[in-house]
């Protein structure tokens, strides 16, 4: 196995508000159901980072592919992760319809002041925090780390305490993402840790999943897509992984 593969990543800020035309132009491109599930959120603030980070994904994608941001054949089903449909929409040139012989997989994540996207030709998920955000981290920490993890993180303070946290908390959700690996199974049983160049380890201490081959070549990275924000990448690829980040 030679050579490196990429996974794209692109991100946006979200701004505090939105003009109606800025917010017209984005639904616009959503489908049926996005829209639907866009008009059902109560918060003006959550109906923000879902449109941004939707469009944010139509428009990167239907690029990358070449087709046209409302008709990128992209599902998005609450509760499970989004992908690409089986076939390309009709309105393709010709020669590009049928079957997605290579499927290519994305992630998204957002938080009140980015969204994130990424595209890989292989399992990928991505998540992205502000540091500090989450409170009462010692106890999160405890709750939904390996004690590996968290007897680290307790012994740090400060801006530390945050960082390391942060950066765990954000490997696990885009690990969770990519594998679909059950709850129960992350909370003791994946185990992280980050050496002083940020090179990531991973370690899997349990027998219990089946969905998971702790052989399996996984591949982690942190960012930093913007002050004061960490990005975690995940990826199951059987090359070197390269990730490219653009805005």
């Amino acid at each position: 196995m030679s050579g490196k593969t990429i996974v794209n990543v692109w991100t946006s800020a979200i701004p505090l508000s939105l003009s109606k035309g800025e917010e017209e132009k984005r639904l616009k491109i959503l489908n049926p159901g996005e829209k639907r599930r866009h008009n059902s959120m109560r918060s003006e603030a959550r109906q923000r980072e879902y449109l941004f980070s939707h469009a944010l994904a139509r428009v990167k994608i239907a690029e990358a592919i070449g087709v046209a941001p409302a008709e990128l054949p992209l599902v998005f089903e609450v509760g499970k992760r989004p992908q690409l449909a089986v076939h390309h929409p009709p309105s393709l040139p010709a020669g590009r319809h049928g079957t997605i012989h290579h499927p290519l997989h994305l992630s998204l994540t957002h938080s009140a002041q980015m969204a994130a996207v990424a595209l890989a030709p292989f399992p990928v998920g991505i998540d992205m925090e502000p540091v500090g955000r989450m409170k009462h981290i010692d106890d999160v920490a405890r709750r939904m780390f390996a004690p590996e993890e968290a007897e680290e993180i307790l012994a740090l303070e400060g801006d530390k305490k945050k960082l390391r946290f942060t950066r765990y908390w954000t490997l696990r959700e885009a690990f969770y993402k990519a594998s679909g690996m059950p709850l129960a199974d992350m909370t003791k049983g994946v185990v992280f840790s980050i050496d002083d160049d940020e090179k990531v380890r991973f370690t899997i201490n349990h027998q219990r999943s089946t969905i998971i081959n702790p052989l399996s070549p996984w591949h982690f990275s942190l960012h930093r897509p913007a002050p004061g924000h960490i990005l975690a990448v995940a990826a199951l690829s059987q090359r070197e992984v390269k990730v490219e980040l653009e805005k």
